[in-house]
């Protein structure tokens, strides 16, 4: 595990040392990660991206480039995405420290954990967080693990649900 840490780190240098040495760098990091939010907008509103180039009267190589951070992105461009997949889009501006508003996709999920009501009585435990769908399954367990933590281990087994928030 140490290892692995100094491994990251050391790679977290060096992205920083190139980072510094290319200034444009922070910029095409920026527009890569719009086009990556751009393609999962595309994905998480169903539609494919034969239809989502004739909604727009593009060529799907266009889409391709526009998806994969390869073309430059104008607003009207990420606009015209957004709009072709069923959504809004807005600018939102912060300080860089500041957390950034999530996606709607990384929507809030409830996560309810369950205990058998013979050992605990009827105490639903509900935590509100956010949640990337790719770590919801890891989430699920550190939320159940990390709730149980001060508890007595039970006789029986615990339930947990994912269900997402209204």
């Amino acid at each position: 595990m140490k290892k692995l840490l100094e491994k990251a780190m050391s790679r977290k240098a060096l992205l920083a040392g190139l980072i510094k040495e290319n200034r444009g760098l922070p910029g095409e990091l920026a527009k890569v990660s719009v086009a990556a939010d751009l393609a999962v907008l595309v994905a998480e509103s169903g539609i494919t991206r034969s239809d989502l180039a004739k909604k727009l009267g593009w060529s799907r190589a266009r889409v391709s480039q526009v998806l994969s951070g390869e073309s430059n992105l104008t607003i009207e461009t990420i606009y015209a995405v957004a709009k072709a997949a069923g959504f809004a889009f807005d600018v939102v501006f912060r300080k860089p420290a500041a957390v950034r508003a999530p996606q709607i996709w990384e929507r809030a999920r409830t996560v309810h954990v369950l205990a058998d009501s013979d050992l605990y009585g009827d105490m639903p435990v509900s935590i509100r967080s956010q949640l990337k769908a790719e770590n919801i399954g890891a989430m699920e367990f550190r939320v159940a693990q990390s709730s149980l933590r001060n508890m007595p281990t039970p006789k029986n087994h615990h339930h947990t649900e994912l269900a997402d928030a209204a």
